[in-house]
């Protein structure tokens, strides 16, 4: 019996790993980049469809050059832009142009451009590949521009991979509060659940990029930008600040909040026809400034300065909101999903008109900041 087992075993053994890619052979994809180009289409009834003829997406990769790393050299990155129908006829393309195998698994940077994103039949298409993809790497960031193939050409001065340098100025960015970042799996979900999406908009200024406002999706299309002030409200209400920083004014003087934790809770009752959305918001954080004359430390100072702070938020809260009803008129708090988890009798209620009854709405604030510790003291 073991020598049966044995013979069984034995050709297992030999075959070894038959399909499986040398490392020396795999092309790693960094970032990909994709824009709408003019059309180029074939629409003669007569004529018979070939492949690489409607060539209406411009599709770029930026792909790590293994003998740039080695020689220690600057620019690593090499650029392969291939004009085309879909994304899947452009890696079958890339695939034509080169001898190695692409791999997506290290894609850490996915970039949208403007055109693509004003147009919703293409962007469909583009995401709806994307999300059937098991190969992407859904933890890589997304980002919109305005223009493609200029931001590619950006040379950071303190990383080799333009991917990286850009993660690392969103993360930054995030920290004091004043832009997004979003995965493709946040992207993805958003556009799925509600038809609706945010992406921070990089472009190039000079040999730098600068991240300003977000570009907001609906329905699979760009239709509009969100101003970079209104995202730490957006972030609080939505329960997605972390961190950031705060300007406000005490006595004429200007002085910094560091925000270290902020939770938003929220209750929603009706009255009179109309939702009325009562939120609570609690944080905690540092006051990071000398105030001459003034001993920071006594106890109704502190109680001064956090009612200042917790006034200050709550005006700029209800600006925030104003913002979204009145200037955007959709709900991009994501207020909806919140009423079909925790109040579905009114989420089917409003449920076929959600957008007018956001519109609507009223709101109420109430904020309680707190601070822990202080910085430059006397």
């Amino acid at each position: 019996m073991k020598r049966f087992i044995i013979l069984l075993l034995v050709p297992l053994i030999l075959m070894g790993c038959w399909d499986k890619t040398e490392i020396e052979d795999i092309m790693f994809i960094y970032s990909i980049a994709v824009d709408k180009v003019e059309d180029k289409q074939n629409d003669a009834p007569q004529k018979p469809f070939y492949e690489f003829q409607n060539q209406n997406l411009e599709v770029t990769f930026l792909v790590p050059n293994p003998a740039k790393i080695q020689g220690g050299e600057s620019d690593v990155l090499e650029e392969i832009t291939v004009k085309t129908q879909s994304l899947p006829e452009a890696i079958g393309m890339i695939r034509k142009k080169q001898n190695r195998e692409p791999f997506f698994g290290h894609e850490k940077l996915l970039i949208l451009g403007e055109k693509l994103l004003k147009d919703d039949k293409s962007l469909k298409c583009v995401l709806d590949w994307i999300d059937r993809d098991p190969k992407k790497n859904r933890s890589a960031f997304v980002v919109a521009t305005k223009n493609v193939s200029d931001l590619i050409k950006v040379s950071p001065r303190l990383e080799k991979l333009l991917p990286s340098y850009v993660i690392g100025i969103l993360k930054n960015e995030a920290k004091v509060a004043t832009m997004v970042s979003v995965s493709l799996n946040e992207f993805l979900g958003g556009i799925k659940s509600s038809g609706m999406a945010m992406l921070p908009i990089i472009n190039r200024q000079k040999d730098e990029i600068v991240v300003k406002n977000v570009a907001l999706i609906k329905d699979s299309k760009y239709v509009g930008e969100l101003d970079d002030r209104y995202i730490r409200g957006y972030s609080i209400i939505s329960n997605k600040l972390h961190e950031g920083k705060k300007l406000f004014m005490f006595k004429r003087e200007v002085l910094s909040y560091n925000i270290t934790s902020s939770e938003a809770k929220i209750k929603l009752d009706e009255e009179n026809g109309r939702l009325v959305f009562n939120v609570d918001v609690e944080m905690e954080g540092d006051v990071e400034d000398y105030i001459m004359n003034e001993d920071i430390l006594k106890s109704d100072i502190i109680k001064e300065l956090q009612e200042n702070i917790s006034k200050q938020f709550e005006i700029e809260l209800k600006e925030v909101v104003r913002h979204f009803q009145q200037d955007i008129g959709y709900d991009y708090l994501n207020l909806k999903s919140w009423t079909k988890k925790h109040k579905y009798d009114l989420f089917k209620k409003y449920e076929k008109n959600w957008d007018e009854a956001f519109r609507n709405a009223k709101f109420n604030f109430k904020v309680k900041s707190f601070i822990r510790r202080v910085g430059v003291i006397r």
